[in-house]
């Protein structure tokens, strides 16, 4: 008798818990239907070739990629979303996420919640890391240096749209024949111990001014570098090894 009622409590453990790690299965599988659920959501009934097509002669895009791509999803709890079957871009002048999961319905997320976006474009070994970092502002900064124990480096874009604005009278001509995105980055720096950032611009005496603490580092850096162009990689470098 205390035999059948020990198996019969074991058969009643084992249920219980396949049941739970099934609705724990569901709620992950879900997830990401949640963002589409949100009242907020835009959902747009639109092909992807007409997405990432523009009018003849336009310059640049909306989109940070000219085809979706594969993407992750991790919620500010530090939870990973199950995005499978999903593809991805990121809009340059919403500052939003776009899904698909058909490439003909789109699909504007919702993303009070998502602290990271990860999208991994087929030409790259690396994702593209977006990130909210509260600390600066409310959209998505990309992560474009390693992360380190003193700095973490974040590009911003806003990107505009400008018609074509071309005039002549015959004689003299101004202005573009041409509609064009126009991208605008920004750089920010979050500082050591993460509580203070700094908006740092392509110039010397900008990069001096907010790595003044690392002042023998960066002079280093500049003798090593001193041929290099002071651009975008120039910057990722300079973090990278004052990280190092």
């Amino acid at each position: 008798m205390k035999k059948n009622i020990f198996i019969v409590f074991i058969i009643i453990y084992l249920t219980t818990k396949a049941q739970e790690q099934n609705v724990n299965l569901l709620s992950v599988q879900n997830d990401i239907q949640n963002y589409f659920a949100a009242g907020t959501q835009k959902t747009i009934a639109v092909s992807a070739l007409t997405i990432f097509s523009t009018k003849e002669n336009t310059v640049g895009s909306r989109y940070f990629f000219n085809k979706w791509v594969t993407g992750k999803l991790i919620n500010t709890k530090n939870g990973a979303v199950n995005c499978n079957g999903y593809f991805f871009d990121y809009d340059k002048i919403a500052h939003k996420i776009v899904a698909t999961l058909d490439k003909n319905i789109v699909i504007e997320l919702e993303d009070s919640s998502i602290q990271v976006l990860e999208l991994f474009p087929d030409s790259l070994n690396q994702p593209i890391v977006f990130e909210k970092v509260p600390l600066i502002g409310n959209h998505f900064l990309i992560r474009i240096a390693k992360p380190g124990n003193k700095y973490t480096l974040y590009k911003s874009v806003n990107t505009k749209f400008k018609k074509a604005d071309y005039q002549t009278n015959g004689l003299i001509a101004t202005g573009k024949n041409y509609d064009e995105f126009v991208d605008k980055a920004e750089y920010f720096v979050v500082m050591p111990g993460k509580n203070t950032f700094e908006k740092v611009s392509l110039s010397y005496k900008s990069i001096k001014k907010v790595f003044k603490e690392d002042k023998e580092s960066c002079e280093r850096f500049t003798s090593l570098h001193g041929n290099d162009n002071l651009n975008e990689a120039y910057l990722i470098k300079l973090v990278n090894y004052l990280n190092s």
